[in-house]
Parts: C-alpha cells; structure tokens; sequence
C-alpha cells in the first residue's frame, strides 16, 4: 500500500484534492509465500503449486487469501466508490492483483478470469461505471513514466 500512496500523492501534487486510503485495494495476501520466487513455492508446496494450477479462483497460499476472495474484496470496494462518487471521476491508485480482478470482471462478468491481458505498471486506465454496470474506456494507456503524457 505504501508505494500506492507514494505514488498518489506525486499525481495529487498541488491539486485540491483529497487521498483517501483503503486497504481494501492492497495486493492479495500470499501468506507465507509473500517474498518467494515461483521457484521457491514450487519446491515447498508442489501439491499445491499443482491444485493452484487447476483453481485458480479458490486455491490459496497458506495464510493467505485465494483469488476469489481478492475478487470479492476489490469488487466491493469499487461498488463502493462508484456509490460514494457516482456523478465525478476519482482516482484509484492500486497493486497489479488488485487491477487485474477488476478488470477481469470488468470483462468477463461471468465472473471466468481471463489471463489474456496485462496491467502494465504505472499505465493509465479507465472505466465508467453506468447503469448497465462497469465499461472499460482504456487499458494500459499511456504513462508517465514511459514517456506518455
């Protein structure tokens, strides 16, 4: 969360505008893989390595939290915003994890995860949340720190 709001506070700079932190939008918890090569997870829990490959969605790290739940987490706290600001625009400054599943669903609202896509880091995307639900506008737009804007 910590590089989330550093980076938040270099685009908010001299703007008027409030940063409200969440940790609803923090990273998924890998438990005790957190800090691990896949090299590493896959010579200490292979059994799980290979139930992982096969369920994506509800497998987890020991102590930590499946895909799925990083879905119902993130989920929820978008519906929230678009409530709370459903006639502006806002910002939301977050994880590859935690971007991922948004726009997953986004996409597939069947709620099947698609991993045809990337969330490239520090790119500009955006969304519009309408009656009919979540449209995705841009994905991995242009950004700053690859020579955009």
């Amino acid at each position: 969360l910590r590089r989330c709001v550093e980076t938040a506070e270099i685009i908010l700079s001299g703007r008027d505008v409030p940063l409200v932190k969440t940790a609803a939008l923090r990273e998924q918890d890998y438990g005790v893989w957190a800090g691990k090569t896949y090299a590493e997870i896959a010579r200490g829990w292979p059994e799980l390595c290979e139930k992982r490959e096969r369920d994506r969605v509800n497998s987890r790290p020991p102590g930590g939290e499946s895909l799925g739940e990083l879905r119902t987490r993130v989920i929820a706290q978008m519906e929230e915003i678009a409530r709370t600001h459903y006639r502006g625009n806002v910002l939301v400054v977050t994880h590859g994890g935690p971007a991922f599943v948004f726009f997953s669903t986004v996409m597939a609202p069947d709620g099947a995860f698609r991993g045809n896509f990337t969330v490239a880091n520090c790119a500009i995307s955006i969304v519009a949340h309408t009656r009919f639900g979540w449209k995705l506008q841009m994905l991995n737009g242009a950004s700053p720190l690859r020579g955009g804007y």
